[in-house]
């Protein structure tokens, strides 16, 4: 019962996301509030040491709560995500790729979540920075990686980057990400692919902005 609890909601994530990611956002919304403890009830499941959810699940559920992190990080609480998928980080530690989307996901959360104006504050650039760094050798050294969390990876720390001074690295990554944003799309007719490289380019634009408020 459990595994299907587990599996049942964290597919609902992923379908709360593309969603979100549409002209029908608000009914996401709405139903995140409805499920929301559910929600949270399964990711902290999955996180947690439970013997009876076999690892092949984990995975399986961990992987849907990747993909809907975009959505995640906009209803979340930054302590409450940052808490959920370090859990979640710590049960596929030693699967590499879903290891480094929990990685870049919390980094995306921090830049997110900074409230600091007109610049991002250095404890959330430094600690962005730290997780996303680490994804980022994670995923170079593989093989193969899902695209659209290499893309999300490549812009949230080119990001990072300008805003710390490594501009030429900054922009080498941003550059890296938009390519493979515009690949994905071309070959794409879902709304989440044309928001998100949208979210690629308010990246860019976030970048030119720290640098010119740097300068």
């Amino acid at each position: 019962a459990k595994s299907v609890f587990v599996r049942h909601y964290s597919d609902l994530a992923t379908t709360l996301c593309e969603q979100f990611l549409s002209k029908d956002s608000k009914s996401a919304i709405d139903r995140y509030w409805r499920e929301k403890e559910n929600i949270r009830e399964a990711m902290t499941w999955c996180g947690d040491d439970h013997p009876e959810l076999e690892q092949t699940t984990r995975e399986y559920c961990i992987c849907c709560f990747n993909k809907s992190a975009v959505f995640l990080a906009k209803v979340m609480r930054k302590q409450e995500f940052e808490s959920l998928f370090c859990k979640l980080s710590y049960r596929c530690r030693y699967h590499m790729h879903l290891y480094s989307a929990c990685l870049t996901n919390m980094g995306m959360k921090i830049v997110l979540s900074c409230t600091c104006t007109p610049r991002i504050c250095r404890i959330a650039l430094y600690r962005a920075k730290c997780f996303l760094s680490h994804a980022n050798e994670i995923q170079s050294s593989l093989t193969a990686v899902d695209d659209a969390i290499r893309a999300h990876c490549l812009s949230k720390l080119g990001f990072c980057l300008v805003c710390d001074g490594d501009v030429n690295s900054g922009y080498d990554h941003l550059k890296q990400a938009l390519t493979l944003r515009k690949e994905r799309t071309k070959h794409s007719e879902k709304d989440k692919d044309r928001v998100m490289l949208a979210a690629c380019h308010n990246d860019l634009a976030g970048s030119v902005e720290e640098l010119i408020s740097i300068l």
